[in-house]
């Protein structure tokens, strides 16, 4: 397990390292929206983001060829609180989940 959360932090560090256009900035804060699949399977993500079915759901649905419409917002240097009103949750419409960028480089250690 300790090798994948290695490897997310790495892809994490080259997604703001590599993607920095696609990167809103509010005085050095800065968020980055990734499908939850970027991220790698559900097996290595899930307990830092939730499963990679709608978190309104139950379970994942019947067929394992479908894919809910899960977006993971990697933030830093901003509050979770103003991250949650940039990129709200509207079930049935829109499912982020949030994940804190010091948290995961922290988590390599």
């Amino acid at each position: 397990m300790k090798r994948s959360k290695l490897q997310l932090a790495f892809i994490l560090a080259c997604v703001f390292l590599f993607a920095s256009c696609a990167i809103k900035h509010e005085s050095r804060a800065s968020t980055v929206v990734l499908s939850y699949q970027e991220l790698g399977p559900q097996v290595a993500v899930y307990e830092l983001i939730g499963f990679e079915w709608y978190q309104w759901n139950n379970h994942g649905g019947s067929n394992p060829n479908e894919v809910d419409n899960v977006k993971v917002v990697v933030y830093r240097n901003v509050s979770l609180d103003k991250v949650k009103e940039m990129y709200p949750v509207v079930v049935r419409k829109q499912d982020y989940r949030y994940l804190d960028y010091t948290k995961v480089t922290r988590a390599k250690n």
